[in-house]
């Protein structure tokens, strides 16, 4: 057994036990727990990140109930409840709104970092030993569950909060069996197997109307630079200057009101609400002034992005043009 003990809360043991239980019977359990504090407070407060939460436990049976025949059993078991990896944006102007960033200190973060995980699996071993051959079977069942949760932007400004959480159920059950033998010229191999797996998947989007600005505001401006030779953080950074520019120009909803318009027309939205306002057949989207038709659009969705909206999956967005007030759905946005 071993136990280790350090600052911020840090607490480890580990246990071993190997024992001969009969004459034909061994056993072996170890069990293993690793904890400890986070190491830097989240200044935005709410949740803390980078803490750790572990623990395992694993055991095995061997049995030899002949002298040809042995049976081995294994168990684990494992679940870890802590905070997922620390983020913090490295995009200079993003950092200087913040007040400046220490990618080693505290943090500040809107989206609590989570990472979840039970999983259990079992497997049944069963040798025997012929004259000529050997038959080996092996089942084995396993499973587990979960939650991994993280602030992708590394920031705690709702004008650039993103955050991604992804959900897992899994089950396995397999079964193999197995021939293996040898003559004096010849090692042969014969199986069979058999697996079935059930998974279940779910990915949600966190973020707010300001986020789905400024990415549309990064879409620009990676098309303007698309050839400058310049990097992801680069281009972020060019991003956040002109986000905070159209902000000071009262253009906020400007990059996604002309984003949605595009999608509108794109997506075939554009001229069903054509139609919807009795326009001519012979008039479609394509011919409309876009830069006119992404202005009405910001009528609405101004006041949105203004108040940092949180968003959903799919998205609707409320906007009203010079006629009437509609719903634009964004889906898997």
């Amino acid at each position: 057994m071993s136990v280790t003990a350090g600052n911020y809360g840090r607490q480890s043991a580990d246990l071993l036990v190997n024992r001969q239980l009969s004459d034909n019977l061994y056993g072996r359990i170890t069990a293993s727990n690793n904890r400890r504090d986070a190491f830097a407070d989240n200044l935005a407060g709410g949740f803390s990140a980078g803490n750790q939460d572990t623990q395992t436990y694993r055991a095995s049976l061997l049995w030899e109930p002949t002298a040809d025949t042995e049976v081995l059993w294994r168990a684990d078991y494992g679940v870890m409840d802590q905070g997922s990896a620390l983020r913090t944006s490295i995009v200079p102007s993003l950092q200087a709104i913040d007040g400046g960033t220490d990618v080693f200190g505290d943090y500040a973060l809107d989206t609590p970092t989570i990472e979840d995980r039970d999983s259990f699996g079992t497997s049944l071993t069963v040798t025997s030993d012929f004259e000529n051959f050997t038959l080996t079977s092996i089942t084995a069942f396993s499973k587990f569950d979960s939650h991994l949760q993280q602030d992708e932007d590394g920031t705690a400004n709702p004008d650039y909060m993103f955050g991604s959480a992804n959900f897992d159920e899994q089950e396995q059950f397999s079964q193999e069996f197995r021939l293996n033998g040898a003559t004096d010229r010849l090692k042969w191999t014969l199986g069979a197997s058999y697996a079935q797996e059930k998974l279940e998947h779910v990915t949600d989007a966190y973020f707010t109307a300001g986020s789905l600005e400024s990415f549309a505001v990064y879409e620009g401006v990676k098309a303007a630079y698309e050839n400058a030779g310049l990097t992801t953080t680069e281009l972020e950074d060019i991003a956040v200057q002109t986000r905070q520019g159209m902000i000071a120009g009262g253009l906020e909803g400007a990059a996604v009101a002309t984003f949605v318009y595009d999608l509108m027309v794109q997506s075939g939205q554009a001229d069903q609400l054509l139609a919807m306002f009795g326009a001519p057949d012979f008039i479609t989207a394509s011919m409309l002034d876009r830069e006119q038709m992404a202005a009405q659009l910001m009528a609405g969705i101004t006041p949105w992005v203004m108040a940092d909206t949180p968003g959903t999956n799919p998205l609707p967005i409320p906007v009203t043009t010079a006629r009437q007030p509609f719903t634009v759905t964004l889906p898997g946005a």
